[in-house]
């Protein structure tokens, strides 16, 4: 039998506490982890024939002393329209009203704006280590369109970094260079089938860059 979640009664407990009513129902109330109070309510089940068959349970959370109305509905704008969560926060932040804003998802947006930035940056960098190396490897094969592709990575990683500046390190990171690249490798694999790739990255962060440059 699964156990109930924290904080709920089951209908096992509500037969033991006795016939306490509410509204003609068996009530019993807890202290939930969030510190609401958790109330429970087991009313009957009836089947079509109108006779009542079993208990169901039907947990609901009732505000508890000291848990503020604004943080129950931060949480809730956020979960159903971030856009107008966006809008109440840059206005409670303008106003000074820093003890009513939403620190936990403020900080979870902020940590996912420079994971994004990081994703791109990993991503623009394989794809273009992967057109190098087809490059490289499938002359026969060259075309505008790779040639087209290549400088259009470079360009965004550019501009990405541009953007962001605190990005930059990472292009002199090796460790990080060896992670993309071998991304890069995978991918080139899925689309060449071509098992004499290079092991580890062949070209400078400079070369890679360099508009100018393209693998013999």
């Amino acid at each position: 039998m699964r156990e109930a979640p924290h904080g709920w009664l089951t209908a096992r407990d509500s037969a033991r506490a006795g016939p306490d009513c509410c509204c003609g129902a068996a009530s019993l109330r807890a202290r939930g982890a969030n510190g609401c109070h958790i109330e429970h309510v087991v009313s009957p089940r009836v089947n079509f024939s109108g006779a009542a068959i079993s208990n169901i349970e039907r947990p609901y959370s009732v505000p508890a002393a000291g848990v503020s109305t604004m943080s129950r509905t931060m949480t809730t704008l956020y979960d159903t329209d971030v856009i107008a969560w966006v809008d109440e926060q840059v206005a409670l932040l303008r106003a000074g009203q820093f003890s009513k804003i939403d620190v936990e998802h403020i900080i979870e947006e902020i940590e996912d704006v420079g994971g994004s930035e990081r994703r791109e940056l990993r991503h623009r960098l394989s794809v273009l280590l992967s057109h190098l190396m087809k490059w490289k490897c499938q002359p026969a094969r060259r075309d505008a369109s790779w040639r087209r592709t290549i400088g259009e990575q470079r360009r965004a990683i550019e501009y990405v970094v541009k953007k962001t500046p605190g990005l930059k390190p990472l292009l002199q990171d090796q460790d990080w260079l060896a992670e993309v690249f071998r991304d890069a490798v995978v991918r080139t694999l899925g689309e060449t089938n071509r098992e004499e790739l290079p092991a580890l990255l062949p070209w400078t962060i400079t070369q890679v860059m360099d508009h100018g440059f393209l693998p013999d």
